[in-house]
């Protein structure tokens, strides 16, 4: 595992997987919507660490802890992989539950994922797990 900057993942993926990191995002503060520019979209998030297949492809998993609520997406491109542990820098202290998830599914407990075994195949995919 090795925890990249923000510009050596992002150009590694096509700009249809990250619309958060390549595209303006609207937040509302104090009840006025205000428009937050993608370089600073890419600063939320705590951790960026990519994992290679066993296979072929990469997997993305970013992680950011806000006030307790913790987030993590994992980006899976061309994966074609035994399934494979992703440990979380800050584990979850209550529950972690996968929002979105691929399919096959991924197993989520509070310390890390294990992403799915896709040896018969490769995928693209995007799991978002979050949490306290």
């Amino acid at each position: 595992m090795a925890d990249l900057p923000y510009e050596t993942w992002a150009a590694a993926l096509p700009s249809a997987t990250l619309p958060l990191t390549t595209e303006p995002m609207v937040v509302v503060q104090a009840g006025v919507p205000k428009q937050v520019p993608p370089s600073a979209v890419a600063q939320m998030w705590d951790t960026v660490t990519q994992l290679a297949g066993s296979i072929a492809g990469s997997a993305w998993c970013e992680q950011r802890d806000r006030l307790g609520n913790k987030e993590v997406v994992v980006t899976l491109k061309g994966w074609q992989s035994t399934a494979q542990d992703y440990t979380f820098p800050v584990a979850f202290t209550d529950y972690a539950v996968a929002l979105w998830d691929s399919s096959p599914a991924s197993t989520v407990i509070l310390t890390k994922v294990t992403l799915p075994d896709t040896s018969a195949g490769a995928i693209d995919a995007v799991i978002v797990i979050r949490g306290h």
